[in-house]
């Protein structure tokens, strides 16, 4: 059976991605920050990925060529302002209103004028909404898309056409004087003034400030905004895809069951997602050891010959090198866990390691069925967390019976079946079948 194609993974990957954010699910900023980062440049905000996929879109980019041209063409109005003056005199004197002044406070005060000042004024709602827009546009290009040294950004948007933007933004005498900035709040009369302007500076600012929102909102109504985040969601490494494509398969079937929280995905950290049901408390771990530690050291004093040697080779390489670290026997780090908690105890009574392997192949699929079997024969609690546990944090979970700890291994359709209850082998695109849920559960007398 041919492995799925990558382009098929990255689909499935957005897909799930758009599910949860299209249906309100909650969802931490830095899960898809975290998990797709295409540029790698470490931003743990998804709404700032999304700010600069949207300022490196062909529309915007389009916008920014055209717009010191327009910009010539801002609209304004003459309005005019009277002040009250003694003693000076600045623009043209009103009679009427100065006599009504004068014989109001004391007519004998001939120092006293009203005079009328005529001034441009820009606070008008089409301008508000351009330079609100103008100013989210040009904080990203600030703060992020110069920062981004990759060649990739420069194929679309050059560090010369960013640089002029930003001190046509910064420069210009009219957009200056628009009191707005990227924090303004805009009101339904000022966009609908930009939208119904007949001049394309507005208007297009407001549908391109309309498309930003949604994008941010997640509002996926708009086919342009999704077209957007599928630009946005693009996945580096075919085998963390896959792993990806797997855990959302898992996490999906495990909604069934659970209401599911996304949680920041980062290498070595807390949970990817968190689960509560009427019974139970869910947590699930990628690339991560979650409550448990796979570490194995030296004994003291090794009984057997080969590990005597093999202590003894490490401590010569200490001396010789300086090297004051000893490397362990086994250290290990699964790519899945899932921890099972009833609410009525301190700590998980099922839990389930998972290996994903992005093969058809028995032999990859025989070397994740290794690695499972070394986690489940090494895994001991981690007795600094969450959880209080039963067992001391040196004694091995597989030996004891207040906790049901199994294997599963994920391939992407390799033909082998595996007969024992601890370990289970299941097919990528099997994991919404009921039989994995239920497995989830099962103690092992059942399980087979």
């Amino acid at each position: 059976m041919p492995k799925t194609e990558r382009s098929e993974l990255i689909d499935e990957v957005k897909r799930e991605l758009i599910g949860y954010l299209g249906s309100g699910s909650r969802i931490d900023q830095s899960v898809v920050a975290h998990a797709l980062d295409i540029s790698g440049f470490e931003i743990a905000d998804f709404d700032r990925l999304k700010a600069i996929r949207f300022a490196l879109s062909e529309d915007v980019r389009g916008y920014v060529t055209e717009l010191e041209s327009r910009l010539r063409r801002v609209r304004t109005a003459n309005e005019v302002e009277a002040e009250q003056r003694r003693g000076e005199i600045r623009g043209a004197i009103d009679w009427g209103q100065t006599i009504r002044e004068r014989y109001a406070r004391n007519p004998q005060d001939k120092a006293l004028f009203v005079t009328r000042t005529p001034y441009t004024e820009y606070q008008l709602p089409e301008n508000i909404v351009l330079k609100t827009f103008l100013s989210i546009l040009a904080q990203t290009a600030k703060q992020d898309l110069l920062a981004i040294d990759r060649d990739w950004r420069r194929d679309l948007w050059d560090d010369d056409e960013i640089e002029s933007f930003i001190r046509l933004f910064d420069q210009n005498v009219h957009v200056d004087r628009i009191e707005a900035d990227h924090n303004t709040v805009l009101r339904p009369r000022q966009l609908n003034a930009a939208r119904r302007s007949r001049q394309k500076l507005y208007y297009r600012a407001f549908e391109l400030y309309r498309r930003y929102e949604k994008l941010l909102d997640n509002e996926f109504d708009d086919d342009e905004v999704t077209q957007l985040l599928h630009e946005t969601l693009t996945v580096p490494k075919t085998t963390r895809l896959f792993e990806l494509v797997c855990t959302f398969r898992l996490l999906g079937e495990l909604r069934k069951g659970f209401d599911i929280t996304l949680q920041p995905i980062e290498t070595g950290s807390g949970p990817i997602a968190h689960g509560r049901s009427d019974k139970w408390e869910l947590r699930v771990y990628h690339d991560a050891t979650g409550h448990l530690k796979f570490r194995e050291k030296f004994p003291e004093q090794p009984q057997d010959t080969y590990l005597k040697r093999l202590k003894d080779a490490h401590e010569s390489h200490k001396r010789q090198t300086s090297n004051d670290n000893i490397k362990p026997i086994y250290q290990g780090r699964p790519d899945l866990i899932v921890e099972l908690r009833p609410k009525d105890r301190a700590y998980p009574t099922n839990i389930v390691i998972g290996e994903v392997k992005y093969t058809a192949g028995n032999q990859t699929l025989s070397e994740g069925i290794l690695e499972l079997n070394k986690y489940l024969q090494f895994a001991r609690p981690q007795q600094k967390g969450f959880y209080s546990w039963p067992i001391d944090s040196d004694e091995y979970l597989f030996d004891r019976e207040e906790v049901r700890i199994v294997g599963m291994v994920i391939t992407d359709g390799a033909p082998w079946s595996i007969s024992e209850h601890q370990i289970r082998h299941f097919h990528a695109n099997n994991l919404n079948e009921a039989e994995c849920l239920n497995w989830l559960y099962s103690p092992p007398d059942i399980c087979g």
